[in-house]
């Protein structure tokens, strides 16, 4: 299913923005860049516990039975998705400045 290759795509955009520019400002980086890694994480983390929820929601209901509930939540997962990105964009150059 499309939906679980998405999960496993974004696990491992997790993995490696939280292993490669989290994990390195938080032990090396300056004061400022420290509180910055701390957000992003969090919300990082925030973003893949709703996606994985919307997934393991919908893969085990049938869609056409509630149409208009399942376009609802799509359309919301992912504007959800589209915002985390947008916002992420700024904070991330900080880190990797």
């Amino acid at each position: 299913m499309l939906r679980w290759q998405y999960v496993r795509l974004l696990t491992e955009f997790e993995t490696f923005k939280h292993r490669e520019i989290f994990a390195p400002a938080l032990r090396d980086g300056t004061s400022d860049k420290a509180p910055t890694a701390r957000q992003l994480e969090a919300s990082c983390a925030e973003i893949s516990r709703a996606f994985r929820a919307y997934v393991m929601k919908w893969s085990t209901v049938d869609k056409n039975a509630c149409w208009e509930d399942y376009r609802e939540a799509a359309a919301a997962i992912i504007q959800r998705l589209r915002d985390h990105l947008e916002a992420e964009g700024p904070a991330m150059r900080l880190l990797l400045s």
